[in-house]
């Protein structure tokens, strides 16, 4: 029996703020971390390289967000991200994921590396 395991087919919808610190470290061209905090709360602290794309107008760039491999969303605590992937995969992208439990504060609290400005 072959147990090998398709990575491509993997990559769960929902993650730890582990696992986006993993995916960040490895962040292949054409993936995309994005904050849907305020942008003053982005501004204040961010994921590296993250860009800012709040919640209110997520869906306004949905075009844009499928021309990306792979987009992993983060927010405060894990509810607003997930209501995010939940609406973008109702507008037909697949290539979305999102930290479903815990947000920037917890990506501080593990030490992570964060950006400001």
């Amino acid at each position: 029996m072959n147990h090998a395991i398709d990575n491509t087919q993997m990559i769960a919808r929902e993650l730890t703020i582990a696992d986006l610190f993993r995916a960040w470290e490895q962040l292949p061209d054409g993936a995309a971390i994005v904050d849907i905090r305020s942008p003053d709360d982005f501004e204040a602290g961010h994921v590296p390289d993250s860009r800012n794309l709040p919640f209110a107008t997520v869906a306004d760039h949905a075009d844009e967000l499928k021309q990306y491999s792979r987009v992993y969303f983060y927010c405060y605590g894990g509810q607003g991200s997930k209501a995010t992937v939940v609406k973008l995969e109702q507008m037909g992208l697949d290539n979305v994921c999102c930290v479903s439990k815990g947000g920037m504060s917890d990506w501080q609290a593990a030490g992570y590396p964060v950006s400001a400005g």
